[in-house]
């Protein structure tokens, strides 16, 4: 996993910082605008899709890819051209379009792996296949002290419940909260803190220009 985070982040070099660097050092004035246009509505879109399947793999831990990609993007950015707010509103998008990726990436290896899982046998008519509930867990929200005895019991410092249904727990020993990885609508919840956050960006840039 290591390899496959070292090499994601050469990736978003290449395509967030190097891409735009040569297309100003060697690109035409003339062909300029098409190189922008192709850069900012399809390889960096691309991109932020493929860092979504990336992070989707292992998204408690890779949960922070598509800020590490917009960050990287951003300084280039500011480096060659200065932000302003129309760079901004792409960089939302860049962020938005990872972070659905993501989510659709996570439940989707997550809806496998709980077939994968489930003992099927096709013994023919009147067969009893009916999926065992102990095997595959029932699903409920954990206690506070069941939330601590899981890190305890896995030794994992982000939390990655699939039998959870809270979102939100208790880091390890109490101290400060963080959201159940396993849990879809973590993801969801992040979202939208994220288009809040862009919302209260937006609102004072149009503030301030009035």
């Amino acid at each position: 996993m290591k390899q496959k985070a070292i090499t994601w982040f050469i990736g978003s070099i290449l395509v967030m910082v190097q891409l735009p660097f040569l297309a100003v050092q060697f690109v035409s004035s003339d062909a300029g605008r098409m190189v922008s246009i192709l850069l900012l509505f399809v390889v960096n879109p691309l991109w932020a899709v493929i860092t979504g399947i990336v992070g989707g793999k292992k998204p408690h831990i890779l949960w922070f890819l598509p800020l590490v990609m917009d960050i990287l993007f951003a300084i280039e950015f500011e480096i060659l051209f200065g932000l302003d707010f129309q760079v901004l509103f792409y960089i939302g998008i860049y962020t938005v379009t990872g972070y659905v990726t993501m989510l659709i990436t996570s439940l989707t290896n997550h809806k496998k792996a709980a077939i994968q899982k489930i003992p099927f046998e096709c013994a023919g008519p009147g067969a009893d296949n009916t999926i065992n509930n102990s095997f595959v867990g029932e699903k409920r929200k954990w206690t506070a002290e069941e939330v601590q005895q899981w890190y305890r019991d896995t030794g994992a410092i982000t939390y990655y419940n699939t039998r959870d249904l809270n979102i939100v727990v208790r880091k390890p020993n109490g101290y400060g909260w963080t959201v159940n990885w396993a849990n879809p609508k973590a993801y969801l919840m992040q979202l939208c803190i994220l288009i809040f956050v862009w919302l209260i960006i937006y609102l004072l840039h149009e503030f301030e220009f009035q």
